[in-house]
């Protein structure tokens, strides 16, 4: 049996070795394309929300987690990902019909893009 297996491993190697190879390259092309592009101006948060454990840092993190958490432990939020419609649908479920205060649009737009798919 250890002599069908030497030439299998041999030929993988082979076959394997230059797209690893390849791919190496190319992440390294890309990060050198990227290194020439200015940085991205990123907000600084309101230290309520960069600390609003356990919810991940983000802009409306201690807002959203006081309204979500006022019925429901915090891992039954985190456990998913929402995009628009569903962190709108989930709101209007949960808190209000409502979603044109500021209290909604916060709460949606960090669900929808702190806690995106």
């Amino acid at each position: 049996m250890r002599p069908r297996i030497l030439p299998l491993l041999a030929l993988l190697a082979f076959t394997t070795g230059p797209a690893v190879y390849a791919f190496q390259g190319q992440a390294q092309t890309n990060e050198a394309e990227t290194a020439d592009l200015p940085a991205a101006e990123e907000e600084e948060l309101d230290p309520a929300d960069a600390n609003a454990a356990p919810f991940p840092p983000g802009r409306h993190a201690a807002l959203t987690k006081r309204v979500c958490t006022e019925c429901h432990m915090a891992n039954m939020v985190l456990q998913r990902t929402y995009t628009y419609d569903e962190a709108v649908r989930f709101y209007q479920i949960m808190v209000t019909s409502n979603t044109e205060t500021d209290e909604a649009r916060a709460v949606i737009e960090y669900l929808s893009t702190t806690l995106a798919p």
